[in-house]
């Protein structure tokens, strides 16, 4: 059995919102792995996969968390100890043929992209993926593989620009539709912070923005449901209304008795008209004064504390 919290870089004290993220980061990476020409490769994501959404059902959920953690971390394997013995031959160079990547081709170019896209060296893998792009225009890996290192460093407006040029030229492309609704997502989750609290319009807009931008896209994985209901309720418990109270309740009171008056007073058309208009702008008037969203309130408990 996997260490999941090794398999997703976290610490076992970590919260779930953490773990959270972890798994989204990690999903992100290997799910894209999964359309690589190298079949190994290709086998090693479909099981990284597999273990991130086992390591999903396990941490996210209190009680199967609990068991796990009483189990303790897994056991090393018994092939770390025997990989350095002394008479064991090096493996044989790759050659050009078979399933490596020719030197100079798109797919050479996206390899060592990748590479330094998990080496962490952003410009570099990005001209790995133009080059690839340059010899295969068509390559929509190399764009996605754009867009990543984009995002990771914190460049999320030039890749949002890279995936809607992919999924301009593959709209059927779930691989493309996965990543931009993962980018999307963390994206909002940034604009909030690490509490997930939104206090500030900008805050509410952008996060109501990647929200219509994930529903325009239409992914048709299990996961993106989920992370659009997470948005819901960020924005949810942001709109949630406050009633501060008011020192003039009877100043709005005989406002609205004197509009009511008004209405039945000469019992015409007018008179009824006029006195709807009065009532409805009084109660306006009480409703923009006195409701206050959570995300205003949060704003105000964020600046005290500065």
């Amino acid at each position: 059995m996997a260490d999941y919290y090794e398999l997703l870089d976290v610490r076992r004290s970590a919260t779930p919102d953490i773990i959270r993220a972890a798994i989204t980061a990690q999903r992100r990476i290997w799910v894209r792995r999964q359309s690589s020409p190298d079949p190994v490769r290709r086998t090693e994501a479909e099981q990284r996969v597999r273990d991130i959404d086992a390591a999903e059902r396990t941490l996210l959920d209190p009680e199967r968390r609990r068991s796990y953690d009483s189990q303790g971390p897994a056991p090393e394997p018994v092939r770390k100890e025997t990989r350095i013995e002394p008479t064991r031959q090096p493996p044989p160079r790759p050659t050009t043929t078979g399933n490596v990547p020719e030197i100079g081709s798109a797919a050479f170019h996206i390899r060592r992209g990748d590479r330094l896209l998990d080496e962490g060296k952003w410009p570099l893998a990005i001209a790995e993926y133009e080059a690839a792009r340059e010899r295969d225009p068509e390559s929509v890996e190399a764009l996605e593989g754009i867009a990543l290192a984009y995002f990771r460093s914190h460049r999320v407006n030039e890749a949002l620009k890279v995936l809607d040029q992919a999924l301009a030229e593959q709209p059927d492309n779930e691989n493309v539709k996965l990543t931009m609704m993962n980018a999307l997502y963390q994206s909002a989750l940034d604009e909030v912070g690490q509490d997930q609290r939104i206090t500030s319009r900008r805050e509410l807009n952008a996060v109501k923005s990647r929200l219509r931008r994930m529903r325009k896209v239409g992914a048709n994985d299990r996961h993106s449901p989920m992370m659009m209901q997470h948005l819901n309720d960020i924005l949810r418990t942001a709109r949630k209304a406050n009633w501060r109270p008011s020192f003039h309740k009877k100043w709005y009171a005989i406002l609205l008795t004197g509009s009511l008056l008004l209405a039945a007073s000469q019992q015409t058309t007018f008179s009824y008209v006029m006195g709807g208009i009065f009532f409805a702008a009084f109660v306006a008037l009480y409703v923009v004064r006195h409701r206050v969203p959570n995300w205003r309130i949060d704003r105000r408990n964020t600046n005290r504390w500065r």
